[in-house]
């Protein structure tokens, strides 16, 4: 009984207050000389029965919607408790379904570069990932910013490689982690297979300074526009597939190694 005294009293007060309105609506209008014109009585009529008819209209539509269950999962606690996403659960759509952040990337080992660039020959395709995955180790660069570069000199892109008589210097302009332009500086004498690397690919492609450095590559060895983000995890991952099969891996073994690497494994752990 005690849980219905709160509703009981409710009800009371607001009886109280309707009694109170209906006895100042018949005061007023017993005592009231005014008369009213025709134009207020159809204002008057108009507004009674647009009244009815949103009122009627409203309470037919909360009576459809807890008939047919729309109710039942807005009512519901589980949703405040943790539960798993049931079948009508409105959120389940945009709910991410996993809770841990996402697995971070291998990271590139010197020793994997080496035995890459070995195996790499002297076509387009084999010269341009071989400076693209020795420039991606030696500088710890990310994807975004080995695509980015131009040779030389700036153009259309976001930094460029300087080859100098004691290093490598990358110039990069729009470096993510900075507001400032900096610089990344690779020792020649510490890494000699870089210098080649770069070296091979340039001469092959005939970059000229101010152009993109690295190039997409069609079959048949056509080299074309700049080479899109994507585009490096794809290489690198077909170079590490086939270092590892070169190892001993199975391909299907090699190629789930290989996935685990990305266009930014040659910055993880920096």
């Amino acid at each position: 009984m005690r849980r219905y005294l709160p509703v009981f009293i409710t009800a009371v007060v607001l009886l109280g207050f309707l009694a109170v309105a209906i006895k100042f609506m018949v005061d007023a209008w017993q005592h009231s000389t005014a008369v009213m014109s025709i134009h207020g009585w159809v204002a008057l009529g108009l507004g009674v029965f647009f009244s009815i008819v949103i009122g009627c209209g409203l309470m037919a539509l909360m009576f459809y919607s807890s008939r047919y269950g729309y109710d039942e999962q807005a009512q519901s606690t589980e949703y405040h408790r943790g539960a798993p996403c049931g079948p009508n659960d409105p959120l389940k759509g945009i709910r991410k379904t996993y809770a841990a952040p996402q697995a971070q990337a291998e990271a590139l080992k010197r020793a994997m570069v080496r035995g890459i660039l070995a195996t790499l020959g002297d076509t387009p395709l084999d010269r341009r990932d071989a400076a693209l995955i020795a420039l991606l180790f030696a500088g710890a660069l990310r994807r975004s910013e080995i695509t980015g570069l131009d040779y030389a000199a700036a153009d259309a892109g976001d930094g460029y490689p300087q080859l100098t008589d004691e290093a490598v210097e990358i110039v990069l302009l729009r470096p993510k982690a900075r507001t400032e332009p900096s610089t990344v500086r690779v020792p020649r004498a510490e890494n000699p297979g870089l210098v080649a690397a770069l070296e091979r690919w340039l001469a092959v492609a005939g970059i000229v300074a101010g152009e993109p450095l690295f190039r997409s590559i069609k079959k048949g060895g056509h080299i074309r526009h700049r080479l899109r983000d994507g585009g490096v995890s794809l290489a690198l991952k077909a170079r590490i597939a086939r270092y590892l099969q070169g190892c001993g891996y199975t391909p299907d073994a090699a190629s789930a190694a290989a996935a685990k690497y990305s266009g930014h494994s040659g910055r993880v752990g920096m």
